[in-house]
This record gives C-alpha cells, structure tokens and sequence, in this order.
C-alpha cells in the first residue's frame, strides 16, 4: 500500500515538475535570487508603481473635467447606475478612453471601492482646476499694478441675477488683457449693493483700489447716476478711477435715437420685423420661404427678428431680408394663395413699394457702415485714439454718401451722424485723450495743460521727474524719427507699442511708462461682459437650471478663458487634490 501510494506521488511529482505553473515559478525564483535587493527596496519599488498609476490615472480623469468644462457640456446624466445605458457624459468619456485607449484607466475604474468618478469628487477637482486658473489671473492683474474695473449684470435662466466682473490691464510686453473672473449674486442692483460687492470682491481678491485707473459700466442709472451710481461712489475712495460709458452701448443707443427720429426708418424698421413674423412664426410658412430659397439659390441668409439691445441685430435682420426680398415676395404670395386668414397679404403689401424698398437698401448700406464700428469697438485689443478715428471715418462715409442720395435720405445720415458725434464725445474721458497726446506729440505741451488733465493721476506719477522725462522724451522720439501722423491708423496703437519695447525705455522714462500703461488699461467697451453672459446662456441651460453658483463660475472660467488653459500645472493640481484630506489611495 505504502508503495502504491509512493508511486502516486512521484507520478504527481513529475506531472507538477513539467506543468507551466512549476517552470513559470522556478524562472522568477531564479531570476529573485540572481537580483541582489532587499526585501524593503522592492517594497519600495511596488509603492512607487502604486503612486505613479494613481497619479496618472487622476490626471486622465482632470483632463477629462478640463475638456468638458472647457467645450461648455454637461457632465451628468438622467440616469448613472450601473445598469443604464446612457451614463451622463463625463462617466460615457471616461469609459470610451478607458476601453480604447488607456488600460489603465479602465483597470483604475473598476475599484468599486474609490474610482474617483463621483459627483462630489468632480466638484472638488473642478473646483481645484478653476481656483488654480483664477489665482493666475488675479496674479498677473497684482502683478502688473495698474487695472481697470469692466462690471455687468443680467438675469439668469433661474431668475437670478448676475453680476460679472471682468479686468483689464497690460502685460510688461504692452499687450491688452481682458479677463473674466467671476459671476455674483445680488439680490437687487441698486448702486450701493454693486458697491459693496464692489468692495468685497477687490479686497478677497487682494487688489487695491488705488491702482484701478477706470471703471466700465453701461448707462444705467444704477451705473452712471451723478451722485448714487456705482461709478460715482467708486471714484469717492478712488478718483484716479475714469468712468468709461460703453461705447458699443453709445453707438447702439445712437442708432436707436436716430431710428425714432426719423419716421420713415422706424416705419421700415417695424416692417422688417412684421416680415420676419408672418414668416419665422409658423413651420409651415417657413418650410414654404426655404423651399423657394433652395430653388433660387439667391441667397443662405434665414431671416433674421430686429432687437433694440442687441448691438449688430439692425444690419443682420436688414441685410438679411435684403438679400432675400424676392424670395420674401413669391413665398409671401404663395402663402396668400394658401392661408387667405394669414398675415400674409397685408405684409405684403407693407413692403412692395418703392418707399419701402428704397429705405430698406439705403439702411442696410447705412447700418452696414455703423456695423463695422460696432464690431470694431468689441474688440480687446482696441485703444481710445482708435475708436476716435473710427467714429471720425465712419462719420465721414456718411457724409460722402449724401451726395448720392435726396433729401429724406440725408435727413437720415444727418440724424445718425449727429448722435454718433453726440455719443463719441464726453468730458470724462478728457484724462485719456490727454495721456495720449502727451505721449504721442511732436513738442511738449504746456505746464498747466498738463497739470489740469493729469491731476488726478498724481499719486501714481512722481510730477517732478515727469516733466524732466518728458524733455528727453520728445529729443529721444526725434532721434528715432517717431512720428504717430506718419502711420497708417491700423498700425498706430503698434507702432507705440514698439517705441516703448525698446532697450531700456521703462527705465530711463518711468513715469511715461506709467502713463502709457494707464492708457492702454483703460477699456473701451463692457463686451468681454457680455461674452460672459453669453457663455452664462450656454452653461446654465433649462436642463441644468439647479446648478450651483460655485460650480457655475468654475465651469465658466475654463469656458471663457480657454487660452489660459496652457497654464494649469497638473501636478500642482493633483497634489491639492491630494493633500486637500486623507485619501484612501496614495499619491505621494
């Protein structure tokens, strides 16, 4: 029996001796005894693998919030358990990624215990990833002292209202920044509430008052009143602090002052809109407009609705049926034939007329023209001596146009040029305009010139030292062969720019220095807010109505300021991730 038995285990022996298991074995037994470490280094070597795969997996998981974030889209779904088929977008991207390109990540998911694929987790690494670009922001607003003060508000899709605020400021290289930071709540507008918010945010986001050099704002009482406005109180603790009216705001409101002042544009106005109504309202009298537009191939414009507070509305609803007028006409005549109960015929009657359709080509050339200013003023990059020569060139191709057209049509440009200049030109922004022809002018101006437009920058300028600066300064523009008037005016502001990148210029002329980065600090235009709110639109939809305000601005900072993505440190995030509380995986 004994011998039976023995027999049976050497026959097991043998067969363990030859299976793969036994030679896998002997093969990492040899190779452990061949490797002279010791127990604690591969311990050590096993921890530093574990903290690198958590490492790089958190990083796939913050570059995926980054990418949502960044495009606007929505994170969560209907339905995230485990069973549904259609898990929200941040998770369906996750594990898309994780099942095409990234072992890891998947082996790193399907922890039941901590996948770090929570809501709650989102948050917190959104929230870390938003503060950490926000912080950079406000750094080089501190960092480069001088900044101007862009606030708006609007209402929210949840009735709440918004109130953005945006900085601008220049760079050591003189570039123009304009950068959103954040949205508040406020429970009404009224201009002592902004003003406290005001105070607030300035002092949490540890920026001095004393180096805000402007304010911009839109022409709302609560903004612009003379004694209890914002910008009024502002100026109280600040009165370096010019209070800039929009100028897109100006120009719109110039043109809405025109429009009511000659009836013949209001009329046309008020028809352009009845067109879109009768056609826009109902599907089937716009499948009929599309269906004659396809045939035609005239034009791709849909008809656009005229709206007084949106900015270039008038020259796309005007361009728009212009284009489309003959289109306009056969639907409209089909649509009669149709529907006899339909608007139809009495649009069509309001608009096949020479009046009319004289008005309609002469506004659209009109508006065409202030379209451009408008589109001009909007952008960042824009300077005060710019916006001066483009309201003077658009005034002026008004003017011209009159010689082409009768009477009621220069009564039109008349009107419209009178509001332009009207709007383009204030007393409060006489410091800015001084700032630049100082620094743009062939021969020193006067002592007291200079004294009565620049006082109320003398406790960010050592006046002494300006005026021995500004001595040189002429000698060192006339050594160069500087002259602003020689440029075309699309290569002014660059050409400045260039003059004071030279070697050595914000040392030997500080004080100019100083003066040139308070002019280009000091916005045009509120736009930037309004980017804002159209970013607010696209964030905080009907779907995502409950969102909270703390995960709004931190989605709407990645949103607006995409260019600033670069740079996150993704290291420095993870590690605040990590250090933020105990973490049951190791990161460090």
């Amino acid at each position: 029996m004994a011998l039976v038995i023995g027999k049976m285990h050497m026959t097991n022996f043998r067969e363990h001796e030859n299976s793969s298991f036994h030679k896998t074995s002997s093969i990492k037994w040899f190779n452990k005894t061949k490797q002279k470490k010791s127990c604690a280094s591969l311990v050590y070597q096993q921890h530093s693998s574990e903290i690198e795969f958590n490492r790089s997996c958190l990083v796939e998981l913050t570059r995926i919030i980054i990418f949502l974030s960044k495009q606007g889209i929505s994170f969560r779904g209907h339905d995230e358990n485990i069973s549904s088929k259609n898990k929200g977008n941040f998770k369906e991207l996750v594990n898309f990624i994780s099942s095409h390109y990234s072992q890891d990540l998947k082996k790193f998911i399907t922890n039941q215990n901590f996948n770090y694929l929570s809501p709650d987790t989102q948050n917190e690494i959104l929230n870390i990833i938003a503060d950490d670009l926000r912080s950079k922001i406000l750094s080089d607003v501190q960092n480069n002292r001088f900044y101007s003060l862009i606030v708006d508000g609007t209402t929210d899709i949840s009735c709440k209202e918004q109130i953005s605020f945006c900085f601008r400021f220049c760079d050591n290289k003189f570039q123009i920044h304009e950068k959103f930071v954040e949205f508040f709540l406020v429970e009404n507008t009224t201009g002592e509430v902004l003003y406290d918010l005001v105070k607030n945010v300035l002092k949490e986001k540890k920026l001095s008052l004393n180096n805000m050099v402007a304010q911009c704002y839109d022409g709302a009482s609560n903004m612009s009143g003379q004694y209890k406005g914002l910008a009024a109180r502002v100026k109280t603790d600040a009165p370096q602090a010019v209070y800039v009216h929009c100028y897109a705001h100006r120009l719109n409101l110039a043109l809405q002052d025109a429009c009511r002042a000659v009836t013949e544009v209001s009329e046309t106005m008020e028809n352009v809109n009845a067109v879109y109504r009768c056609i826009e309202g109902s599907s089937k009298r716009n499948q009929i407009f599309e269906q004659i537009q396809l045939e035609l191939k005239v034009s791709k414009l849909k008809l656009a609705n005229f709206c007084e507070t949106r900015w270039c509305s008038r020259f796309s609803a005007l361009k728009a049926l212009n284009e489309n007028f003959r289109i306009v006409l056969e639907a409209l005549t089909e649509i009669k034939s149709i529907d006899k109960n339909s608007t139809a015929s009495y649009v069509y009657a309001l608009i096949y007329s020479f009046e009319f359709m004289f008005y309609l080509d002469v506004l659209t050339l009109v508006f065409g023209l202030t379209n451009i200013l408008s589109v001009e003023i909007q952008k960042i990059s824009l300077d005060y001596s710019n916006v001066k020569i483009l309201a003077n060139c658009t005034v002026e191709k008004l003017f011209n146009l009159k010689n082409f057209y009768y009477v009621n049509f220069c009564q039109i440009v008349n009107s419209i040029v009178e509001t332009i200049k009207e709007s383009f030109e204030s007393s409060s922004v006489d410091p800015i305009s001084a700032i630049f022809q100082i620094i743009t002018s062939t021969k020193k101006p006067e002592i007291h010139i200079i004294n009565n437009c620049l006082q109320i920058y003398s406790k960010l300028l050592d006046e002494k030292r300006l005026y021995t600066e500004l001595d040189l300064w002429y000698s060192f523009k006339r050594s160069l062969g500087f002259d602003i008037n020689i440029f075309h005016r699309d290569d002014k502001s660059e050409k400045l720019r260039e003059l004071f990148l030279n070697p050595n210029v914000d040392k030997i002329f500080p004080n100019i220095t100083i003066l040139y980065r308070i002019y280009l600090s000091i916005p045009i235009s509120n736009a930037n807010s309004e980017r804002s709110f159209s970013s607010l639109r696209r964030l905080k939809t009907y779907l995502r109505s409950t969102m909270q305000e703390q995960r709004l601005n931190d989605i709407a900072i990645l949103n607006m300021e995409i260019e600033e993505i670069h740079r996150l440190d993704e290291n420095q995030i993870l590690e605040t991730f990590a250090l933020k509380k105990n973490r049951r995986l190791k990161f460090f």
